[in-house]
């Protein structure tokens, strides 16, 4: 089975360490960015995730994000794009004080042969802060039907 462009591993195997690439294990599918410095430059987007999914099925995916620096006053906004389109979008401001007590998950479908990115940006022009970006998911594949 050819990869396609950035899909990552479509058979499975043993993690590597942080990539933008989605991993398959089975029925289940990961990937974790690793500690990304979302710059102090205003609205730029940094690249969490990056990939192309796989025919192998549909995915009902959790994608969540966690900052690793200290406290912090900026505001951050993610950005979930699917095929070039906005799907998800969030502000999160007076980041480290609201943000983890809401801690929820974007959860979306996304299916077979999409390019997938995840972003975050600095609304605020103040200081860089390290974020870490997480995917985990469950694929579902066709079914032969009676």
């Amino acid at each position: 089975m050819a990869i396609i462009g950035g899909a990552g591993n479509p058979v499975g195997g043993s993690f590597t360490g942080p990539a933008e690439a989605l991993e398959y294990v089975g029925d289940h599918c990961y990937a974790y960015s690793g500690a990304v410095s979302v710059g102090a430059v205003q609205n730029t987007e940094y690249t969490m995730l990056n990939f192309t999914t796989s025919g192998a099925g549909y995915i009902r995916a959790e994608i969540q994000f966690a900052p690793t620096d200290a406290e912090s006053s900026n505001d951050f906004k993610t950005v979930i794009k699917i095929n070039d389109s906005l799907v998800w979008g969030e502000l999160n401001q007076e980041t480290f004080s609201r943000y983890h007590d809401l801690k929820m998950p974007a959860v979306l479908m996304i299916a077979p042969y999409s390019t997938v990115n995840v972003a975050m940006a600095n609304v605020t022009d103040s200081n860089a802060i390290n974020w870490i970006c997480a995917l985990t998911g469950r694929v579902y594949r066709d079914r032969p039907r009676d």
